[in-house]
């Protein structure tokens, strides 16, 4: 019932695939909803936690900085406590 090509819909389905251990399809599914919405911090919140499962550090701390910087708070929570402040 979602349209999957809405950032809402796309979000969701990013929720599932990594709810599920599919990565690569979660990682596919954010970077397109943020395309359509680059100021929502969920979306940079999600996918730097797909980043994180995949090991790939860097990429996750650049989308927590820009998800705390748009205002999410578990991001800004997440930075402080790893030493990697603002």
């Amino acid at each position: 019932r979602i349209k999957p090509e809405s950032a809402d819909g796309l979000c969701n389905r990013g929720n599932a695939y990594l709810a599920k251990g599919k990565t690569k399809k979660a990682l596919e599914d954010f970077t397109s909803a943020i395309k359509l919405t680059p100021q929502d911090p969920d979306l940079y919140y999600n996918r730097a936690i797909v980043y994180l499962s995949r090991g790939k550090n860097t990429k996750a701390m650049e989308d927590m900085r820009e998800a705390a910087r748009l205002g999410h708070i578990q991001a800004r929570e997440y930075l402080n406590r790893s030493g990697n402040m603002l």
